[in-house]
């Protein structure tokens, strides 16, 4: 059983990794998309074929397939410009013509039963009656029951044979002891018998393969009566299978009916809120009216107070500038005295100078 695969480099594919699990494992994508590819690359693997380059993707770069078994057994078929090689648990096993190494083969028990392309023909369903018991005798080993079979008719003509021969030959001696009855008739009837045990222990000895033969032919008949059985189950197996399809279909159709249940749930979600900023868009017009009203008051607000601001410091220079005169006034009365001294004239009311 394949559990992973990797192909790098194989025509379309530059680094693809699939996981597979128990049971039926189903491929999908688009047209030309490299599902074939993926068959293409195991088919290579497999068979060592095709040959040549034409399967190298043109970006350039070493080609490889690598098969993981569940058994954990690592199968790498790799390809460059320098080597052409397998690569079995990390042993090198060269790749000629399109011979594969008998490891590969061993590890991988599959051939050309096991896969069916895209335009094959239905799988025995339109095969003659004749290759649908060639299929089922590779699979079931029956092809050795008739060689079996074959074998034992010959061994069966040649023992006739040999009874006839030895029946002839009892005739024969019989008729030769006749001349020597009165000579040595016990010994001539010893050496008879002797001959007979001898034919006696090879006939016992053919029987005995002969039981075995015919048990193996019971088994294998057992093993014919099962696999009718399942053919038998084909139809409904094959209706099981279009029901499983179909369901597969129709979950995949509620999947969607899903998704698109919920982009028109988030649809109603955005035309409710756009109709509620619609409802809003008057009241949050004149909001921003007002914040434009607000800003050019702010700046209004901003040049009253550094008008303020300025005149609060005009204000402050006037007092020094009035306290300062004060103190000019009091020190020229103080030293300016009761007479000026320009005119030499008494001064009176110095407080009004």
């Amino acid at each position: 059983m394949i559990g992973r695969l990797i192909i790098q480099n194989f025509q379309c594919h530059e680094e693809t990794k699939l996981d597979f699990h128990s049971g039926v494992n189903i491929i999908i994508g688009k047209t030309d998309s490299g599902k074939t590819t993926i068959l293409r690359a195991l088919k290579w693997v497999m068979w060592n074929r095709p040959t040549g380059d034409s399967f190298r993707s043109t970006w350039g770069g070493e080609t490889s397939v690598t098969v993981q078994l569940q058994d954990g057994t690592i199968i790498t078929r790799a390809k460059d410009t320098n080597k052409n090689e397998y690569v079995v648990n990390n042993r090198v096993l060269s790749a000629i013509k399109t011979d594969v190494p008998d490891e590969v083969k061993q590890a991988l028990q599959i051939n050309e039963i096991n896969l069916q392309s895209q335009f094959d023909a239905p799988f025995l369903i339109s095969d003659t009656p004749g290759e649908v018991a060639t299929h089922f005798n590779k699979i079931a080993h029956l092809d050795q029951i008739d060689v079996g079979t074959k074998k034992i008719n010959s061994w069966i003509v040649d023992l006739e044979q040999e009874v006839k021969k030895g029946e002839k030959e009892i005739d024969d001696k019989k008729g030769q002891l006749i001349q020597y009855e009165d000579l040595d008739k016990l010994e001539a009837q010893i050496e008879v018998l002797e001959g007979l045990e001898k034919n006696k222990n090879r006939v016992v000895n053919t029987q005995k393969e002969l039981v075995q033969l015919v048990n193996k032919i019971k088994e294998t008949q057992e093993k014919i009566n099962t696999l009718l059985s399942v053919l038998l189950l084909e139809k409904t197996v094959d209706r099981v299978l279009a029901l499983l399809q179909a369901k597969t279909e129709k979950e995949n159709e509620q999947q969607q009916l899903l998704q698109l249940t919920e982009e028109i749930a988030e649809n109603k979600r955005k035309t409710a809120n756009f109709k509620a900023l619609i409802q809003a868009e008057p009241t949050v017009k004149k909001v921003s009216e007002l914040y434009n009203v607000l800003q050019e008051k702010e700046k209004e607000n901003i040049i009253i107070k550094g008008l303020i601001k300025s005149i609060r410091e005009k204000e402050k220079v006037t007092t020094n500038l009035q306290e300062h005169i004060a103190k000019l006034e009091k020190r020229f009365v103080k030293e300016m005295g009761d007479t000026c001294i320009l005119c030499g004239s008494t001064l009176t009311g110095k407080n009004n100078i």
